[in-house]
């Protein structure tokens, strides 16, 4: 779900990210005393506007999978992506 405040996140638990990457956050906890929640990455997605970033964000945002086992994404890719005259 997309959260209008910021999350605060320790370096200690951003997974590689950095300034413009698309991530996945988990909120950790939200004092009562704080405006915002404190959180850790789950999963760096790519950086903002990159198409297989915003296509995975949109994804994790309904519960879907965007990450598949190896065999799989081999498998998909040797799929022919044309269409055929005969099509």
């Amino acid at each position: 779900k997309f959260l209008a405040n910021d999350i605060i996140i320790p370096r200690s638990k951003l997974k590689g990210g950095t300034t413009g990457d698309k991530a996945i956050v988990k909120i950790t906890s939200w004092p009562d005393e704080a405006k915002n929640p404190e959180g850790e990455v789950i999963d760096i997605l790519g950086k903002t506007g990159e198409n297989n970033a915003e296509i995975h964000a949109i994804l994790a945002e309904f519960g879907l999978p965007y990450r598949y086992p190896k065999n799989v994404d081999a498998a998909a890719n040797k799929i022919e992506a044309g269409i055929t005259p005969e099509e």
